[in-house]
């Protein structure tokens, strides 16, 4: 009798278990694009977001001019800090433009910019701003904005062109 009962204890405990297994859902992964477009708001689990508001090309002034053949491409960007901290922003380490053949464009340091990306933005605040690079006039497609949260993260990719 006592071994019936323990038989009867472990084929129930192994059915409680087994139908656990089988009506516990896993969790799905969100599938994240490959890539994002202009104006999409990205937002990233830290709590920060990130948007490529516009872009404006520029052939420079009397004192600032691209490389014959070239042209500026001002990007407006936006981010909010949805965090509890402040986030520390550096356009320089954040951004990188390539094109589709992977050639990596320059920063350009052009005067005629509409706020900066490099700042802190306190928690539950926004930063507007733009960043400029030399671009060849020869790229009318296949243009791609790099951001990157933080140093250890991977970059998202913005279709500008």
């Amino acid at each position: 009798m006592k071994k019936l009962l323990v038989t009867m204890l472990t084929i129930l405990a192994l059915f409680g278990c087994a139908q656990n297994l089988v009506t516990e859902e896993q969790p799905k992964p969100v599938e994240k694009p490959s890539e994002y477009s202009l104006g999409q708001k990205v937002s990233f689990e830290s709590g920060l977001t990130v948007t490529v508001v516009s872009t404006r090309s520029d052939m420079g002034g009397e004192y600032f001019k691209p490389d014959e053949g070239n042209e500026f491409l001002v990007i407006k960007v936006r981010l909010e800090n949805n965090t509890k901290e402040t986030y520390n922003m550096s356009s320089f380490l954040s951004f990188e433009l390539k094109s589709k053949e992977g050639v990596v464009m320059s920063r350009s340091f052009y005067p005629d910019m509409i706020g900066s990306l490099d700042s802190s933005i306190l928690s539950g605040d926004l930063l507007v701003g733009e960043i400029a690079f030399e671009v060849p006039l020869s790229i009318t497609e296949g243009l791609f904005l790099y951001f990157k949260v933080d140093l250890l993260s991977d970059p998202i990719k913005i279709k500008i062109k």
